[in-house]
């Protein structure tokens, strides 16, 4: 995958969920033909 690891602060469930859809969100905007 390639680039830096971050520290992921946990808050809730709902909100790691919502930072997971995000995060899906971005790379398939990155990668549209992976």
């Amino acid at each position: 995958m390639g680039g830096t690891e971050e520290v992921y602060r946990f808050s809730s469930p709902r909100q790691l969920m919502a930072d997971f859809f995000e995060d899906i969100a971005r790379w398939n905007d990155e990668h549209p033909d992976d």
